[in-house]
């Protein structure tokens, strides 16, 4: 008897003992197996200038901040998605100092947030389109229109002075797009300083 009462002590104990401990729960500094190093997402950043609803989200992934895939995402006002640009986080102006899941995620915010704060973001504020010249010139930097756009719809997507919304797509140029009842469409790129 006294056999049996020991054994069925035993037991539980020794499933306790088995028994491995509960996997910690991931945090910044702890890679988690078969997530890269380099893991951020900044979601539902509003954009005023585009009317009630807009947001952008952006997202980082990589073994490497310094390399890594950056993706945005822009959603309407019923949450569809209805842009989305990639790239690698090393060709584009404002990730150069990028290097960890903290600063990456500050570029990200930069990056998706409503690059047009302080003054109105319409299609009217693009660069006229001179007649007889090639594309349309903001002082010394030229904007350069998406193939299929002529000189007529640039001005008349100008002329509507839709909402736009403009980011960064490489080192020396941000994309523009307008936004307006038949959907988001990019216009073009506005070269930068570089």
């Amino acid at each position: 008897m006294r056999t049996l009462i020991a054994a069925a002590l035993f037991v539980p104990f020794a499933l306790i003992a088995c028994t491995p401990p509960a996997p910690a729960a991931p945090s910044d500094d702890i890679p988690v197996a078969g997530v890269p190093a380099c893991t951020v997402e900044v979601a539902a950043l509003p954009l005023p200038s585009l009317g009630d609803g807009y947001t952008a989200g952006a997202a980082a992934s990589g073994d490497d901040c310094s390399a890594a895939t950056v993706v945005l995402t822009l959603h309407d006002a019923g949450g569809n998605v209805v842009y989305v640009f990639d790239a690698e986080s090393s060709y584009l102006l404002g990730f150069a100092d990028a290097a960890d899941t903290d600063t990456m995620r500050v570029a990200l915010e930069a990056w998706a947030g409503d690059t047009q704060r302080g003054e109105p973001s319409t299609t009217a504020n693009l660069p006229e389109w001179p007649e007889g010249e090639d594309l349309p010139v903001s002082g010394e930097f030229p904007f350069y229109v998406e193939d299929g756009i002529d000189r007529a719809a640039y001005e008349a997507i100008r002329a509507a002075a839709s909402p736009m919304y403009c980011h960064v797509q490489g080192a020396e140029s941000m994309a523009c797009l307008s936004i307006d009842a038949t959907g988001v469409r990019k216009i073009g790129a506005q070269a930068l300083p570089g």
